[in-house]
């Protein structure tokens, strides 16, 4: 087989099996990523050890020394019914995981990696920075917010294969498809994460503070985080580039069922065992349903709906001193 049969072969699958693009690339390293991240750990050191591991991505052959070519793919998840409006409370990406195992994008995954052992090929998944693997394999442009935009806007995955065999690639980067002069994703941003075109500081992004903080949420920060329980999606909302590209043409498995469930109110009267069978089942960055429900008293203090008052006059006698900080917090908030 020659190398321009495994490529197309492999891109053929690659759409077939559901994604919106394919192409390969070579395994040179990424140094501008490298680069990149240094220059952030400069700009913010208390990230430093999130930025190391990053930097193990720079060179394809640290994840799988066979490495001979990347498969870089998009998954299009806007093609998604958003039920009750959950969306305000839950980032759409993690509303429409493709890790979850009973959903498109997972069965579409293992669809490609079935092909690709029985094209004999050996392969690892990930390894490398999926992004800028986007980005030269020309499926995808950075926009000013980090996220990959393509012909569906930023609301797409990306994954990315090493395989250890040589094949037909194509190297190339596109353009910044930002209108020129658009600042309305870094202006939006709640907290003030995002401060520049491609600068985000890391530890005040309200994804990072909603399921990676490990603390009583920073008090500067609780009020413009709004009503986000679970990662975020304002620069996204704002960006012109995403008008009109989500199309809600499909059921998700599952998620309409369990979507009364993710409001705040229904998060703080959940009890232990449905939250593990049925939330972190589901949003696998945060297993502590502390975190969950000291989100959900912020949330709830946040949309300023005083008919809650009761769930935070109890949740101030709590025995884990998040939540009562939080309650005492929201009390505050709701008399003002």
């Amino acid at each position: 087989m020659t190398k321009n049969n495994i490529s197309q072969k492999i891109i053929q699958k690659a759409r077939d099996a559901g994604y919106v693009d394919c192409n390969l690339i070579d395994i040179s390293t990424f140094d501008k990523f490298s680069e990149k991240v240094k220059d952030r750990i400069d700009i913010y050191p208390e990230a430093e050890e999130v930025y190391q591991d990053l930097l193990t991505r720079r060179d394809p052959k640290n994840w799988f020394s066979k490495a001979e070519a990347v498969v870089v793919c998009t998954w299009w998840y806007g093609q998604y019914r958003i039920p009750d409006k959950v969306d305000r409370y839950i980032g759409r990406n993690y509303l429409f995981d493709g890790r979850n195992n009973y959903s498109e994008n997972y069965q579409a995954r293992k669809e490609l990696e079935k092909y690709m052992n029985k094209l004999g090929l050996e392969y690892r998944k990930g390894g490398v920075p999926d992004r800028w693997a986007a980005v030269r394999a020309g499926v995808g442009s950075f926009g000013k917010n980090n996220f990959i935009y393509t012909e569906h806007g930023s609301w797409v995955n990306v994954e990315t294969w090493l395989i250890d065999t040589k094949a037909e690639t194509v190297n190339r980067e596109n353009n910044l498809p930002c209108p020129e002069g658009c600042r309305k994703c870094i202006d939006a941003c709640p907290t003030g994460a995002l401060e520049a075109k491609f600068r985000l500081n890391p530890r005040a992004c309200i994804p990072y503070l909603t399921y990676d903080y490990q603390g009583l949420t920073p008090e500067k920060y609780r009020s413009s985080m709004g009503a986000w329980l679970y990662g975020c999606d304002v620069c996204q909302n704002v960006c012109p580039l995403n008008a009109g590209q989500w199309e809600e043409k499909k059921e998700y498995p599952y998620l309409q069922e369990i979507a009364s469930k993710l409001s705040p109110a229904s998060i703080l009267e959940m009890e232990e065992d449905f939250f593990q069978e049925e939330i972190y089942s589901r949003f696998f960055y945060s297993k502590d349903i502390v975190r969950w429900k000291m989100n959900a008293l912020r949330a709830l203090a946040n949309e300023g709906d005083y008919r809650y008052r009761p769930l935070f006059e109890k949740y101030q006698n709590s025995e884990h001193r998040r939540l009562r900080k939080m309650a005492v917090w929201g009390l505050q908030e709701l008399a003002n």
